[in-house]
């Protein structure tokens, strides 16, 4: 499960934050992207349409737990700490930001109760209020990508 996870940042490192873009098109992307990798990695998909995911973490060591959670907090500093600085995306400390990029990625599991006929809409919705409230500053006004 470690190995998928550094995949996954790997190519979201590769991706989505080498190439040139302006933050609101790059978390775009990025949002996007964390909405496709379920639908495209069968292990990710397995682990949440079974609800396995939820039995592995329960089984896991409180100080493994707490490493992967850790990781999570760090990895996403390191994606947005830089606008942080500058002003350009919104204030909030690592471990909410990465518990609220964790609970977009548990969308998936009520994509049912959602409706599966509009969830992509919903989807997108959901990434526009969020590129809208987490952007600030001079970036705000960028078009959709």
């Amino acid at each position: 499960m470690e190995d998928l996870e550094d995949e996954i940042r790997g190519e979201i490192i590769r991706d989505i934050f080498s190439k040139p873009g302006q933050p609101k098109e790059i978390l775009r992307k990025l949002l996007q992207y964390q909405f496709k990798v379920i639908e495209e990695k069968p292990l990710i998909k397995l682990l949440l349409d079974e609800g396995e995911i939820e039995i592995i973490m329960r089984r896991l060591p409180e100080e493994k737990r707490e490493k992967l959670i850790k990781s999570d907090d760090d990895f996403i500093s390191s994606l947005v700490g830089k606008w942080q600085q500058e002003g350009v995306f919104r204030r909030e400390s690592p471990e909410v930001l990465s518990g609220f990029f964790r609970a977009l990625f548990f969308l998936n599991l009520h994509k049912e109760g959602i409706g599966e006929e509009v969830y992509p809409e919903v989807i997108e919705l959901f990434i526009d209020m969020v590129c809208e409230s987490m952007i600030q500053g001079k970036d705000k006004n960028n078009d959709r990508s």
